[in-house]
């Protein structure tokens, strides 16, 4: 049986799907301050602090992704109690290249909010390149 926190994570990204952003359910699983770090020198890189910059940041990322199609491959998840960490690995042809990293995001939940996110890759210089291309 899945964890209560992970749950939360589940219901999260189901409302960031690339087809439909769910901003009111999206609104409702955040905490009002809660802070996203996404690395990197590329459009969505950068610091982003409460509910409207999230969903902002989660509206550039669904139209991102609608228009570039990569293949996403979820790999795993770990819950620590407050904390749950989900593995994916990510495969794009851009200009006739194979693009492929892997990023692993890590939540931080309070009562039943994300309070915070960051996202790890494993090679930023791809990362950018999709997410710049």
């Amino acid at each position: 049986m899945a964890h209560s926190n992970e749950l939360v994570i589940q219901k999260l990204l189901g409302t960031c799907a690339p087809e439909c952003l769910d901003a009111p359910t999206l609104n409702s699983l955040l905490d009002e301050h809660a802070v996203y770090h996404v690395p990197g020198w590329n459009a969505l890189s950068g610091e982003y602090r409460g509910r409207d910059e999230i969903v902002g940041l989660m509206q550039r990322r669904m139209q991102f992704l609608q228009k570039k199609q990569p293949r996403i491959k979820y790999l795993g998840t770990s819950v620590s109690g407050e904390h749950v960490a989900m593995l994916y690995e990510y495969e794009v042809d851009i200009r006739g290249k194979c693009l492929i990293w892997r990023a692993n995001s890590v939540y931080f939940i309070k009562q039943g909010k994300v309070v915070e996110c960051w996202l790890f890759v494993d090679d930023e210089e791809v990362f950018n390149a999709f997410w710049e291309a």
